[in-house]
This record gives structure tokens, sequence and C-alpha cells, in this order.
């Protein structure tokens, strides 16, 4: 599923964090940082899904799905 998931923000690869923080906000992201994190569903087990999006020179570089319980290790 998370290939899926994957497939589907792809679209955000090559974008600056002025157009991320436009299209999903900012949340809780600092922005300077160069990893962002974006909850993209929580289940009625409170198990989360969490897009993690790696930035190089404000540009999105990498894209991961991780699905966890509590805080997420990095």
């Amino acid at each position: 599923m998370s290939k899926k998931l994957k497939l589907r923000y792809k679209f955000l690869l090559g974008k600056t964090k002025k157009e991320i923080s436009g299209e999903l906000g900012l949340e809780y992201n600092y922005y300077p940082s160069d990893i962002w994190y974006y909850e993209i569903a929580i289940t009625f087990f409170f198990r989360k899904t969490t897009l993690i999006l790696y930035f190089t020179e404000g540009v999105v570089t990498g894209i991961n799905i991780k699905k966890h319980y509590g805080k997420i290790n990095t």
C-alpha cells in the first residue's frame, strides 16, 4: 500500500518549500529544516501514516511514507 501512496505523492518531487507549504500547508514543520513531516492518515487504533519529504537546497529530492504508532523515528 505504501508504494501506491508514494506514487500518489510523486508529483511533489522537484517542488520548492514555498510550493509545498502552499499545497500542503506548513503544519508543524520548521521552515529551514531539510526534512518535513505530514500526517496523512490516522486509523481507529491510532496508527499513523506519515509523509516524509526530504529537501536538498530547498527542493524536494525524496519522498517516504511511514506507518507507525506514537512518535516517528527517522
